[in-house]
């Protein structure tokens, strides 16, 4: 859909004009706080509802390019300071664009002058609709929680394109308004918090195309079968539509819909079934699959949650966690090597919200540590002077107001050790690589475990194992984790 542009070279639009010219092209957060400046002087200087349009769409093809370069930071370095600060900046910025145009849009729906209110409107709720969309797939990409207000905007939209039978009017991508909004229920109902950069674009190449495989229509009789596809949408209600589950009671209300993802469920179906075949890419086969698994059956909480409230000390990343360790050397006291043998910078405090069998809910400022998914974290009590834990990190969230991430981190075993190791195969003289070892458990595992990065070893595999004892034969026996960027493996000694 093209605006009307005819706006000439007046005063506004040359602002505009030299202000996005001048952004600071190497601070993305500078060109944040300058991209709301100048959203604000639209607002206010812009008087014309025709011209004040046009020059929200142009900032917004500018702060789709700005994203963009944000969200290429923030999968480089996940959730350290810097990247939480750009995360909440981008977040910041969409939610200056999205509620002065849902005010613009109710202005021109009430007011409704001659014979232009429809028009004007029409493009007033495609731009707010093109915005929320961008809005909602950063928060996937950058994991952080959409504004409160956010999905009764979207409803609003949708209601008043139902209503004055838009639609079936096609966006500037082609895809039509009720492609648009089926797209963001798609993402609202899928938990991102917990895929990686790579399964998030799949996710949403998913999304888009799923999009017109929804359903929505009046909700069946009460004793209509679900089978584990049907979601409840209340249009006048702050949230994505929730799943329906056999026992729930089903309100026969104007305001509520029933979302039927069957079709394209089937869709997921009939492409995880054909994984094998030539030119099934493997990670569009993988987070289809999760998707089934996540639209069909919600996530729920498989262990009790005890609330702890406690202090912990937090070190990331194999490289820092084994200069923790010692690298081999007789391991130091964890407290003594948080003072002595790791840069501040390496350090953060996060308050344990509560715990379960499987692991912690943390919540605090990482500092420059990058919490990555499936990244390894060593955590030990600040006051307690336990032997510290490996942990990997299974979901991240950014917070909306402050300088801190709350972190889903699943506990592997006790008291690692830093080791080297080397492929048998390899030779001799083949380089050794950093790996850490952990004792056998009573829980998940009852052999000791291997920590090497990536993916690429294979069950019997031999290995060559270096610690502060000498050096071992071993043979991997079976494989415990994979978290996406280390294997845990269970191993003997090699006969």
């Amino acid at each position: 859909m093209r605006l009307n542009s005819a706006l000439g070279h007046n005063k506004n639009q040359k602002t505009v004009n030299n202000w996005l010219e001048r952004l600071p092209r190497g601070d993305l957060r500078g060109s944040g706080e300058q991209l709301i400046e100048i959203h604000g002087f639209i607002c206010q200087n812009a008087i014309q509802p025709a011209q004040r349009l046009a020059l929200q769409q142009q900032l917004f093809d500018h702060v789709c390019r700005w994203l963009h370069q944000l969200e290429i930071q923030f999968s480089e370095n996940a959730c350290n300071h810097p990247a939480l600060r750009l995360a909440r900046m981008g977040s910041k910025v969409l939610q200056h664009l999205l509620e002065p145009l849902l005010q613009d849009l109710r202005s021109t729906l009430s007011s409704r002058p001659l014979l232009t209110w429809r028009r004007r409107a029409l493009q007033q709720l495609t731009l707010a609709l093109c915005v929320a969309r961008r809005y909602a797939s950063f928060a996937l990409r950058c994991h952080v929680e959409l504004n409160g207000s956010f999905w009764l905007a979207t409803h609003y939209l949708y209601y008043n394109a139902s209503q004055h039978n838009w639609l079936q009017h096609q966006l500037p991508d082609g895809q039509s308004i009720l492609h648009g909004y089926h797209q963001l229920q798609l993402m609202g109902i899928t938990d991102g918090k917990n895929l990686s950069p790579r399964e998030v674009e799949a996710t949403l190449l998913w999304t888009a195309r799923l999009a017109d495989k929804v359903a929505l229509q009046p909700l069946p009789a009460a004793d209509t079968a679900r089978a584990g596809h049907l979601y409840l949408l209340d249009l006048t209600r702050g949230a994505p539509p929730q799943f329906l589950l056999e026992t729930d009671t089903l309100p026969q209300r104007e305001h509520c819909l029933s979302c039927d993802l069957g079709a394209a469920i089937d869709v997921l179906k009939t492409h995880t079934s054909q994984a094998g075949m030539p030119g099934r890419d493997a990670l569009s086969v993988i987070v289809a699959q999760r998707l089934m698994d996540g639209w069909q059956s919600p996530r729920r909480r498989r262990h009790q949650r005890q609330a702890v409230m406690q202090s912990m000390a937090l070190i990331a990343q194999m490289r820092s966690i084994r200069q923790i360790l010692g690298g081999g050397a007789v391991r130091p006291d964890m407290q003594a090597g948080l003072r002595n043998s790791t840069p501040p910078s390496q350090i953060s405090i996060f308050q344990a919200i509560n715990k379960s069998e499987s692991g912690l809910l943390l919540r605090g400022d990482p500092g420059y540590q990058s919490l990555k998914i499936g990244e390894l974290l060593l955590i030990a009590d600040k006051q307690a002077h336990r032997t510290p834990s490996l942990y990997a990190v299974r979901w991240t969230a950014v917070s909306e107001h402050a300088n801190e991430v709350s972190c889903g981190a699943e506990l592997i075993g006790n008291d690692p050790e830093a080791v080297d190791v080397s492929p048998l195969a390899a030779g001799q003289h083949a380089s050794y690589q950093p790996a850490l070892r952990l004792p056998a458990a009573d829980g998940d595992h009852n052999a000791d475990l291997l920590i090497i990065p990536g993916h690429s070893l294979l069950r019997g595999k031999e290995f060559r194992l270096r610690d502060q004892r000498g050096e071992h034969r071993v043979k991997v026996t079976r494989m415990h984790m994979n978290t996406g960027l280390y294997q845990a493996m269970e191993f003997q000694l090699a006969s």
